[in-house]
Protein backbone atom coordinates (compact mmCIF):
# COMPACT_ATOMS: atom_id res chain seq x y z
CA UNK A 1 0.00 0.00 0.00
CA UNK A 2 1.27 3.12 -1.19
CA UNK A 3 1.27 7.20 0.81
CA UNK A 4 -1.45 7.86 -1.11
CA UNK A 5 -3.75 4.82 -0.16
CA UNK A 6 -2.91 5.39 3.46
CA UNK A 7 -3.81 9.09 3.17
CA UNK A 8 -6.90 7.93 1.64
CA UNK A 9 -7.81 5.81 4.28
CA UNK A 10 -7.23 7.54 6.96
CA UNK A 11 -9.45 10.51 5.98
CA UNK A 12 -12.23 7.76 5.36
CA UNK A 13 -11.88 6.49 8.79
CA UNK A 14 -12.14 10.38 10.19
CA UNK A 15 -14.82 10.87 8.27
CA UNK A 16 -16.71 7.54 9.25
CA UNK A 17 -15.72 9.01 13.13
CA UNK A 18 -17.71 12.28 12.28
CA UNK A 19 -20.67 10.32 10.94
CA UNK A 20 -20.77 8.63 14.32
CA UNK A 21 -20.55 11.57 16.25
CA UNK A 22 -23.59 12.90 14.36
CA UNK A 23 -25.67 10.18 14.95
CA UNK A 24 -24.42 9.52 18.64
CA UNK A 25 -22.71 6.43 18.16
CA UNK A 26 -19.18 6.42 20.52
CA UNK A 27 -16.25 6.86 17.81
CA UNK A 28 -14.10 5.06 16.52
CA UNK A 29 -13.35 1.70 14.84
CA UNK A 30 -10.86 1.11 17.80
CA UNK A 31 -13.29 2.15 20.05
CA UNK A 32 -16.03 -0.25 18.70
CA UNK A 33 -14.03 -3.30 19.39
CA UNK A 34 -13.29 -2.29 22.72
CA UNK A 35 -17.05 -2.40 23.82
CA UNK A 36 -18.36 -4.77 26.21
CA UNK A 37 -20.98 -6.98 23.69
CA UNK A 38 -17.96 -6.97 21.12
CA UNK A 39 -15.07 -8.34 23.93
CA UNK A 40 -17.78 -10.97 24.80
CA UNK A 41 -17.99 -12.30 21.44
CA UNK A 42 -14.15 -11.78 21.00
CA UNK A 43 -13.85 -13.90 24.21
CA UNK A 44 -16.77 -16.72 22.85
CA UNK A 45 -15.28 -17.55 19.83
CA UNK A 46 -11.53 -17.53 21.54
CA UNK A 47 -13.07 -20.24 24.04
CA UNK A 48 -15.09 -22.15 20.95
CA UNK A 49 -11.59 -22.25 19.00
CA UNK A 50 -10.00 -23.80 22.46
CA UNK A 51 -12.71 -26.69 23.04
CA UNK A 52 -12.36 -27.35 19.30
CA UNK A 53 -8.49 -27.53 19.39
CA UNK A 54 -8.81 -30.13 22.41
CA UNK A 55 -11.45 -32.17 20.74
CA UNK A 56 -9.36 -32.54 18.00
CA UNK A 57 -6.39 -33.03 20.26
CA UNK A 58 -8.57 -35.52 22.29
CA UNK A 59 -9.54 -37.35 18.85
CA UNK A 60 -5.91 -38.03 17.79
CA UNK A 61 -4.88 -38.86 21.06
CA UNK A 62 -7.83 -41.25 21.13
CA UNK A 63 -6.98 -42.45 17.25
CA UNK A 64 -3.26 -43.04 18.38
CA UNK A 65 -4.83 -45.28 21.23
CA UNK A 66 -6.37 -47.29 19.01
CA UNK A 67 -3.79 -47.73 16.06
CA UNK A 68 -1.67 -48.86 19.30
CA UNK A 69 -4.18 -51.07 20.71
CA UNK A 70 -5.07 -52.85 16.82
CA UNK A 71 -0.66 -53.08 16.83
CA UNK A 72 -0.61 -54.55 20.11
CA UNK A 73 -3.63 -56.95 18.96
CA UNK A 74 -1.64 -58.12 15.80
CA UNK A 75 1.46 -58.98 17.48
CA UNK A 76 -0.76 -60.71 19.95
CA UNK A 77 -2.51 -62.61 17.34
CA UNK A 78 1.19 -63.00 15.46
CA UNK A 79 2.72 -64.81 18.49
CA UNK A 80 -0.14 -67.03 19.09
CA UNK A 81 0.43 -68.59 15.19
CA UNK A 82 4.27 -68.78 15.57
CA UNK A 83 3.62 -70.42 18.99
CA UNK A 84 1.04 -72.63 17.11
CA UNK A 85 3.37 -73.35 14.93
CA UNK A 86 6.30 -74.27 16.66
CA UNK A 87 3.93 -76.85 18.30
CA UNK A 88 2.42 -78.35 15.18
CA UNK A 89 6.10 -78.62 13.69
CA UNK A 90 6.84 -80.46 17.34
CA UNK A 91 3.91 -82.99 16.77
CA UNK A 92 4.86 -83.54 13.26
CA UNK A 93 8.39 -84.48 13.85
CA UNK A 94 7.15 -86.68 16.87
CA UNK A 95 4.32 -88.65 14.92
CA UNK A 96 7.56 -88.78 11.87
CA UNK A 97 9.92 -90.31 14.55
CA UNK A 98 7.27 -92.80 15.56
CA UNK A 99 6.36 -93.76 12.28
CA UNK A 100 10.03 -94.49 11.79
CA UNK A 101 10.28 -96.58 14.66
CA UNK A 102 7.08 -98.33 13.78
CA UNK A 103 8.53 -99.35 9.97
CA UNK A 104 11.54 -100.30 11.63
CA UNK A 105 10.27 -102.60 13.94
CA UNK A 106 7.76 -103.72 11.54
CA UNK A 107 10.98 -104.65 9.47
CA UNK A 108 13.00 -106.47 12.11
CA UNK A 109 9.27 -108.40 12.45
CA UNK A 110 9.32 -109.56 9.43
CA UNK A 111 12.99 -110.91 8.96
CA UNK A 112 12.22 -112.39 12.37
CA UNK A 113 9.11 -113.86 10.71
CA UNK A 114 11.21 -115.21 7.60
CA UNK A 115 14.02 -116.31 10.06
CA UNK A 116 11.91 -118.47 11.63
CA UNK A 117 9.83 -119.80 8.68
CA UNK A 118 13.57 -120.67 7.40
CA UNK A 119 14.36 -122.06 10.48
CA UNK A 120 11.33 -124.41 10.56
CA UNK A 121 11.44 -125.18 7.21
CA UNK A 122 15.15 -126.30 8.18
CA UNK A 123 14.39 -128.24 10.96
CA UNK A 124 11.31 -130.21 8.98
CA UNK A 125 13.59 -131.51 6.15
CA UNK A 126 16.17 -132.32 8.81
CA UNK A 127 13.57 -134.75 10.68
CA UNK A 128 13.11 -136.06 7.04
CA UNK A 129 16.41 -136.44 5.95
CA UNK A 130 17.79 -138.22 8.61
CA UNK A 131 14.65 -140.45 8.40
CA UNK A 132 16.12 -140.85 4.48
CA UNK A 133 19.65 -141.35 5.42
CA UNK A 134 19.87 -144.73 6.27
CA UNK A 135 18.43 -145.80 3.30
CA UNK A 136 20.77 -143.86 1.49
CA UNK A 137 23.78 -145.76 3.65
CA UNK A 138 22.00 -148.83 2.63
CA UNK A 139 21.95 -147.99 -1.14
CA UNK A 140 25.42 -146.49 -1.00
CA UNK A 141 26.77 -149.41 0.67
CA UNK A 142 25.13 -152.20 -2.26
CA UNK A 143 26.76 -149.94 -4.84
CA UNK A 144 30.42 -150.29 -3.10
CA UNK A 145 29.60 -153.94 -2.90
CA UNK A 146 28.82 -155.43 -6.40
CA UNK A 147 30.00 -158.24 -7.66
CA UNK A 148 31.89 -157.61 -10.53
CA UNK A 149 29.92 -160.43 -12.43
CA UNK A 150 26.93 -158.16 -11.91
CA UNK A 151 28.15 -154.76 -13.09
CA UNK A 152 26.37 -154.52 -15.98
CA UNK A 153 23.31 -156.80 -14.93
CA UNK A 154 20.51 -154.40 -16.11
CA UNK A 155 18.57 -154.76 -12.57
CA UNK A 156 21.83 -154.04 -10.29
CA UNK A 157 22.25 -151.02 -12.84
CA UNK A 158 18.44 -149.74 -12.16
CA UNK A 159 19.27 -150.03 -8.12
CA UNK A 160 22.35 -147.99 -8.78
CA UNK A 161 20.67 -145.27 -10.61
CA UNK A 162 17.57 -145.17 -7.93
CA UNK A 163 20.86 -144.29 -5.29
CA UNK A 164 22.06 -141.64 -7.32
CA UNK A 165 19.03 -140.20 -7.75
CA UNK A 166 18.13 -140.62 -4.03
CA UNK A 167 21.61 -138.84 -3.64
CA UNK A 168 20.70 -136.22 -5.88
CA UNK A 169 17.22 -135.09 -3.96
CA UNK A 170 18.68 -134.76 -0.55
CA UNK A 171 22.18 -132.84 -1.84
CA UNK A 172 19.51 -130.42 -3.60
CA UNK A 173 17.78 -130.13 -0.14
CA UNK A 174 21.31 -128.65 1.38
CA UNK A 175 22.53 -131.90 2.60
CA UNK A 176 26.68 -132.53 1.98
CA UNK A 177 28.69 -134.81 3.52
CA UNK A 178 31.40 -134.71 5.73
CA UNK A 179 35.15 -135.17 4.99
CA UNK A 180 36.34 -138.09 7.06
CA UNK A 181 39.72 -138.99 4.71
CA UNK A 182 42.27 -141.25 6.42
CA UNK A 183 44.98 -138.91 7.37
CA UNK A 184 42.71 -136.43 8.43
CA UNK A 185 42.69 -134.43 11.79
CA UNK A 186 40.10 -136.01 14.43
CA UNK A 187 37.42 -132.96 14.49
CA UNK A 188 35.03 -133.29 17.49
CA UNK A 189 32.37 -131.18 15.73
CA UNK A 190 32.27 -133.34 12.86
CA UNK A 191 33.55 -136.60 13.95
CA UNK A 192 32.27 -139.12 16.19
CA UNK A 193 35.48 -141.05 17.68
CA UNK A 194 33.60 -144.86 17.28
CA UNK A 195 37.14 -146.50 18.10
CA UNK A 196 40.46 -145.48 19.42
CA UNK A 197 43.36 -147.65 18.61
CA UNK A 198 47.42 -147.39 18.15
CA UNK A 199 48.46 -146.81 14.67
CA UNK A 200 52.29 -146.92 12.91
CA UNK A 201 51.10 -145.17 10.34
CA UNK A 202 48.68 -142.61 11.19
CA UNK A 203 49.94 -140.07 13.94
CA UNK A 204 48.07 -139.83 17.07
CA UNK A 205 44.50 -137.50 16.85
CA UNK A 206 44.34 -138.91 13.38
CA UNK A 207 41.50 -140.75 11.18
CA UNK A 208 42.27 -143.85 10.40
CA UNK A 209 39.29 -144.84 8.29
CA UNK A 210 35.26 -143.98 7.81
CA UNK A 211 32.89 -146.35 9.52
CA UNK A 212 30.05 -144.52 8.57
CA UNK A 213 29.50 -141.05 6.62
CA UNK A 214 28.21 -137.90 8.55
CA UNK A 215 26.67 -135.28 6.53
CA UNK A 216 26.05 -131.43 7.30
CA UNK A 217 22.54 -129.32 6.35
CA UNK A 218 23.87 -125.71 5.32
CA UNK A 219 25.95 -125.19 8.52
CA UNK A 220 24.64 -127.35 11.15
CA UNK A 221 25.64 -130.88 11.34
CA UNK A 222 23.02 -133.62 10.64
CA UNK A 223 24.94 -136.49 11.44
CA UNK A 224 28.62 -136.55 12.03
CA UNK A 225 30.92 -138.88 11.10
CA UNK A 226 31.67 -142.32 12.81
CA UNK A 227 35.66 -143.05 12.07
CA UNK A 228 38.42 -144.96 14.00
CA UNK A 229 41.24 -142.57 15.68
CA UNK A 230 44.86 -143.48 16.54
CA UNK A 231 45.79 -143.01 19.36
Amino acid sequence: MNETDRDETRQATTAEDASNKEAGIPGGVEQARSEPGVQDASNNEAAAAGVMEEAEQAEGEAGADASSGDRAAALSETAVMEAELVAARQQADEYLDQWRRTAAEFQNFRRRQERERQELVKNANAQLLMRLLPVLDDLQRAAQHVPEELRDNEWVNGILMIERKLWAVVEQAGVRPIEAAPGMSFDPHLHDAVVAEPSEAIPSGHIIDELERGYTLYDKVLRPAKVRVAR
